[in-house]
């Protein structure tokens, strides 16, 4: 109560965001030589620069950029970025490939990529468990080694592919993203306060969504890359489209190998009070937000 809002912080990020995903989808249709995409991807740019100048001066910014000086925050951020664009790109176009390039229903295919969610589901609440004892650092640096194995094994596909060669790779990259979610949730909010808990938790919320979204449209310019014509009329060529998932699966196996070495070489091991019972509602916040994310 008796808060401001930002409203020229709200304004900007979101103009920022939406441009820079706009423009790279545009890619796929104008190629990145093209005046228009880069228009818009300039548009996005300035709005992001105003956005930084806005938050320097709001009285209440929308980003409290105290938390960037906090140990882990900032690295979780972007690790937590990288693994939601991994995850999130890796479902959309493998399950597109499975209906349109393999053939097979849709509601097949929620049943093929089933083992890949329920061992997230199974894995998270373990590496809670984990993180509290051995360390965020250790757990997400292997939960994302392991998300870089299953992703080139994936990479490999074909178009004579179906469930049981993507079943390996889907398994790797399950217990990858299992193992590494909650640990860097865990450190974002290691070193936050109870009362600023909530904006700590909406910037790591609002890290994973511009991941998801950037993620999804750059593996859909470079399967486009590889299969020009509009998808829907295009299923006749399931090699094209198989050579686009690949390349774009291994594309994100390059960003996995970024993000697991972030991991090692930004995360700082475990405190004695780290994790611990000294601030039981720092340590409530982020256990909650292992168990959401």
């Amino acid at each position: 109560r008796g808060s401001r809002i930002d409203i020229a912080g709200v304004v900007t990020s979101a103009l920022a965001l939406s441009a820079g995903v706009f423009g790279v989808a545009q890619v796929g249709n104008y190629g990145w030589a093209s005046p228009r995409v880069w228009s818009v991807l300039g548009i996005a740019a300035v709005a992001l620069v105003i956005f930084v100048v806005v938050e320097r001066r709001a009285p209440a910014p929308l980003l409290d950029r105290s938390l960037l000086r906090l140990p882990n925050f900032l690295a979780a951020n972007l690790i937590g970025l990288l693994n939601v664009a991994v995850m999130c790109s890796m479902l959309f176009f493998l399950s597109l490939y499975l209906q349109l390039g393999a053939g097979i229903p849709a509601i097949r295919v929620g049943i093929v990529l089933l083992p890949f969610t329920v061992l997230i589901a199974a894995i998270a609440p373990l590496a809670g468990w984990l993180t509290s004892r051995i360390g965020a650092r250790l757990l997400s640096g292997t939960g994302l080694a392991l998300v870089v194995t299953g992703l080139v094994l994936l990479g490999g596909v074909s178009a004579g592919w179906g469930p049981a060669q993507l079943l390996p790779g889907l398994l790797a990259t399950g217990i990858g993203i299992g193992l590494a979610t909650t640990p860097i949730t865990m450190a974002a909010m290691e070193h936050v306060s109870t009362e600023r808990s909530g904006i700590a938790s909406a910037t790591l919320n609002a890290s994973g969504m511009v991941g998801m979204s950037l993620g999804i449209v750059m593996m859909g310019a470079i399967v486009a890359a590889r299969l020009p014509a509009d998808l829907a009329r295009d299923t006749a060529d399931p090699e094209g489209f198989a050579a686009g998932v690949g390349s774009g699966l291994t594309v994100n196996a390059a960003l996995a190998l970024i993000a697991a070495v972030l991991a090692v070489a930004m995360i700082r091991g475990r405190r004695a009070s780290s994790f611990g019972g000294r601030r039981p509602g720092r340590r409530r916040s982020g256990t909650m937000l292992a168990a959401d994310s």
